[in-house]
């Protein structure tokens, strides 16, 4: 399943995954809506992006258990 995220630049790799490109304003606005699709998406780059993805996760886990 292929979903275009905010105008994002789409790419095939090679390996036939699709890679979106995107521009955002801050990396907390991106963990919003990115943490949505759950485990439909890999964050890839940057790092800073990805860690604060596993923190807030961490985070939701935590209050609900």
């Amino acid at each position: 399943m292929s979903i275009n995220l905010l105008g994002a630049v789409t790419e095939e790799a090679r390996d036939g995954r699709t890679v979106q490109l995107m521009r955002v304003r801050s990396l907390r606005g991106a963990v919003a809506i990115l943490l949505g699709f759950g485990d439909l998406l890999t964050v890839i780059d940057p790092p800073e992006l990805r860690a604060l993805m596993v923190e807030v996760a961490e985070q939701a886990i935590s209050a609900h258990t």
